[in-house]
């Protein structure tokens, strides 16, 4: 019997939507990762990270760390999956 994530997994190349599942992977590292800067992360899209900041000062912060959160993400995934990250200011409401 096969598992819900081989299940899931097989459904998705079935309907040719694998990229869904290395998006939900690479966010789910990148939250953990991103946990500490009281962040959004929004998205990912061929290598991209898309994340959302609340202020300025905390945008400058995370884009001098850039380099190293990159690198902790694709060490955790055991691979070079992400390969930059933009960071933008959350839009006021």
């Amino acid at each position: 019997m096969k598992s819900i994530g081989e299940a899931l997994s097989g459904v998705l190349r079935h309907l040719k939507a694998e990229g869904v599942m290395e998006s939900i992977k690479v966010m789910r590292v990148a939250r953990e990762v991103l946990k500490p800067y009281d962040v959004e992360v929004v998205g990912y899209d061929k290598g991209i990270l898309f994340v959302w900041v609340g202020n300025p000062a905390k945008r400058f912060e995370l884009l001098s760390k850039k380099n190293g959160i990159i690198s902790s993400i694709n060490r955790l995934l055991r691979n070079n999956k992400v390969s930059d990250i933009k960071f933008r200011k959350v839009k006021d409401s």
